[in-house]
C-alpha cells in the first residue's frame, strides 16, 4: 500500500474570466453594490516554477510567515464563441501549514524559478460558487478576475460557462474587454518586451541585428 501524502491535496476546476480595470475605486463600488460586501483583502507572493506543462506555483499568502499553498494548474480553452476569452482551470491545491520556505528551496533544486508575482487581492463572493477578485498585481496593474466554481447541482462546464456570461452582463463587461491570459503569461510578455527594448537601445547607431539574425538554430 502506498503511503498517504503528508500534504493533503484538493483537486478542483472552475471557469475564469479576466478584464483590466482602469478605475479601481469605481469597480470596487460596483462590486459592493452587487455583493453587499466590502470584500476580503489579502496580500500574496507567488513563486512560479518552470514546468513542461501547465503552471506550478508556491503562494505565500502571508509573506514573512512560513506557511503557503502549493498550486498545480492546467488550462483548457472552451470551444464556444468566447473560447479564446474564457478558460477552464483544473487545479490541485496543497496547503503547507509549515515549512513553505524549505519547500521552495527543495523545488528550486530541481526546477527553475520562472517568476515572482506580488498581488493585493480583494475577494467578493456572489452566491455559493462565484468569486470575484479585484487584483492589483505589481508591475502589471489592476484586474478583475472572475472565478465560477461548480455547485452540487450545477457542475457541468456548459452551466458554469452560462453563469460566467450572466455575471459579465451584470457587471457591464463587454466581451471585447476580456483578457485570455493568466497573470504569469502577462508578466512574461511584459518581461520579454522590456528585454527586446533593452536590446534595441543597446544599438543606438542603428546597427541592431535583424530579427532573422537573432534566431539561433540548435
Amino acid at each position: 500500500m502506498l503511503p498517504k501524502s503528508a500534504i493533503p491535496v484538493v483537486t478542483t476546476r472552475f471557469v475564469t474570466a479576466k478584464v483590466r480595470v482602469e478605475d479601481e475605486e469605481a469597480m470596487q463600488r460596483s462590486l459592493f453594490t452587487l455583493t453587499d460586501s466590502q470584500g476580503l483583502l489579502t496580500d500574496s507572493e507567488e513563486i512560479f516554477f518552470r514546468v513542461p506543462a501547465g503552471q506550478l506555483k508556491l503562494r505565500l499568502a502571508h509573506p514573512g510567515k512560513d506557511i503557503g499553498t502549493l498550486i498545480s494548474s492546467s488550462c483548457q480553452q472552451i470551444n464556444r464563441q468566447l473560447a479564446y476569452k474564457l478558460n477552464i482551470w483544473e487545479v490541485r491545491i496543497s496547503e503547507v501549514s509549515t515549512g513553505s520556505n524549505q519547500l521552495r528551496h527543495t523545488l528550486a533544486l530541481a526546477l527553475e524559478e520562472l517568476a515572482i508575482l506580488r498581488k493585493k487581492r480583494r475577494t467578493f463572493t456572489l452566491g455559493h460558487a462565484a468569486h470575484i477578485h479585484l487584483d492589483t498585481v505589481e508591475g502589471l496593474g489592476s484586474f478583475l478576475d472572475i472565478e465560477i466554481n461548480p455547485t452540487a447541482d450545477d457542475d457541468t462546464t456548459e452551466k458554469m460557462f452560462i453563469r460566467a456570461e450572466n455575471l459579465l452582463r451584470r457587471l457591464n463587461i463587454a466581451n471585447a474587454a476580456l483578457i485570455p491570459h493568466s497573470y504569469l503569461e502577462l508578466y512574461l510578455r511584459e518581461r520579454d518586451k522590456c528585454d527586446d527594448e533593452s536590446d534595441d537601445t543597446a544599438f543606438s547607431d542603428g546597427s541592431a541585428p535583424s530579427l532573422r539574425s537573432r534566431i539561433t538554430t540548435f
